[in-house]
């Protein structure tokens, strides 16, 4: 145990914090104005065609058709002699239907057989994508053709049908290739099958069995606009959604982006608030390098709004013998703790404290203060000086958002800024479970580290 002990606490502020009130202004994908939908009249037009069309002329800018470029272009690309990536989560529901407003000739086209991908190609782009396209039906004949110019479009997609303009079903050469990806991305989009390969994380959490806490619908919306906030680009979060264990598409920030997110958190036995937050980011990241995906792992970090995001780089290869020293710490803490919760002089949070001060000092430490979190929730973290000092400081982040997402629970439970909410922000029980679960946070992300730099490290 350390001479130092570092007390990350959240009593060591009772100011009531708030944020400026915005309004939010819808925009369609295409760039118009959107109604409550979410589209524009146009879009909306479209969507009742319940097709995905690669346009002849023009670039489409469906957020969905932009993810679909950005993986025909990746899938494409020469694989390496590792594993490819795969996704590891249930496609989404199949999407809208075609109806009436379609042209007749889709109805032909979709009436027909159609034949399947030669199976060599196929093969490829199922190790290439991680899903089953065995059924998969390819029209390339003259209905195709009369289809694909009604719409004004290079190949047009409908669940497992994808229809090509004459010569455009080209797969020996590399445009032709492209855009058969480009409608493979669309048949995984529309597609509510399972993918072939379910896999593990390369870097296993450290919580053995996680406690999952229920996120309220205000949580979850709350989630929902932070993460749109914090990443804009569909592939950057369709790479997070696949990490994480939730379907690639739609590529946007959601709900079940939001309990995704959750979940993770909760398996890595940090702050669970469904937000894509520095601390959840930087497990993303590692995970995308440790599975040989550096550049996913460039492009989430390029996205990401806090430039500072953490990378754990061999630079810390000598901070493991101090991350070892923070779970001897945050061990010391839980059983302190413990003590000092069971006194029954101790009723409130500021006796507690008070008592966990005065054992310290009787074992020859002294406290230090690396972070607070308010009674509105707000977080702060000292700066840390020396080479390990981003690692502590993001060890001290996790810890002090168990404390704010349990402040926030009491908000919604209590009324912010009421008595009740006083109360209970400084009842002695809630007070030291809440301080316990900080430091099972600690223990879990430090152990994540060491796990991190072991591999890395010579």
């Amino acid at each position: 145990m350390t001479a130092a002990l570092a007390a990350r606490t959240s009593g060591a502020e009772r100011t009531q914090g708030g944020g400026a009130h915005r309004w939010l202004q819808r925009k369609c994908a295409c760039g118009g104005s959107a109604g409550l939908g979410g589209h524009c009249s146009e879009c909306e037009r479209k969507k009742a065609l319940g097709l995905q069309t690669k346009l002849a002329v023009g670039a489409a800018h469906d957020p969905l058709e932009e993810e679909a470029d950005r993986v025909a272009e990746q899938v494409t690309r020469p694989q390496l002699a590792s594993s490819p990536r795969v996704q590891r989560a249930s496609a989404p529901a199949a999407s809208a239907q075609p109806s009436g407003a379609a042209p007749d000739s889709v109805d032909q086209v979709l009436a027909s057989s159609g034949h399947a991908l030669d199976a060599p190609l196929r093969q490829d782009f199922e190790q290439r994508f991680g899903h089953d396209f065995s059924r998969v039906r390819i029209h390339a004949d003259e209905a195709a053709a009369r289809s694909a110019q009604a719409l004004g479009a290079n190949a047009w997609t409908v669940g497992e049908h994808i229809a090509f303009a004459p010569g455009r079903f080209a797969p020996g050469s590399r445009g032709g290739r492209q855009l058969l990806a480009h409608e493979l991305t669309h048949v995984v989009q529309q597609s509510a099958t399972t993918p072939l390969v379910q896999c593990d994380l390369a870097i296993e959490p450290q919580v053995a069995a996680p406690t999952e806490r229920p996120m309220s619908e205000r949580d979850i919306e709350d989630a929902i606009r932070f993460n749109q906030r914090q990443f804009g680009d569909p592939y950057s979060l369709a790479v997070i959604r696949d990490v994480i264990g939730v379907s690639r598409f739609p590529a946007v920030s959601d709900r079940d982006l939001a309990l995704g997110v959750a979940r993770w958190q909760a398996s890595h036995g940090v702050a669970q608030d469904g937000r894509l937050g520095a601390v959840t980011v930087t497990f993303v990241v590692e995970e995308l390098q440790a599975e040989g995906n550096p550049g996913d792992a460039a492009l989430v970090i390029a996205d990401f709004p806090d430039r500072a995001l953490l990378d754990i780089t061999t630079a810390f290869c000598s901070c493991i013998p101090r991350l070892q020293s923070e779970i001897a710490d945050a061990n010391f803490f839980v059983g302190e703790y413990t003590a000092c919760g069971a006194d029954p002089a101790n009723t409130t949070g500021a006796q507690v404290e008070a008592c966990i001060e005065a054992r310290a000092a009787a074992a020859g430490s002294t406290l230090v203060t690396a972070g607070t979190t308010d009674s509105s929730g707000t977080v702060r973290v000292a700066p840390v000086a020396g080479p390990c000092g981003p690692l502590e400081e993001r060890l001290t982040l996790a810890h002090e958002q168990i404390h704010s997402v349990h402040t926030r629970e009491l908000q919604q439970r209590h009324g912010r800024g009421t008595r009740a909410f006083r109360t209970a922000f400084n009842e002695a029980g809630d007070w030291v479970a809440d301080e316990i679960n900080s430091r099972r946070t600690d223990i879990a992300v430090a152990n994540w580290m060491i796990d991190v730099l072991s591999r890395a490290c010579p």
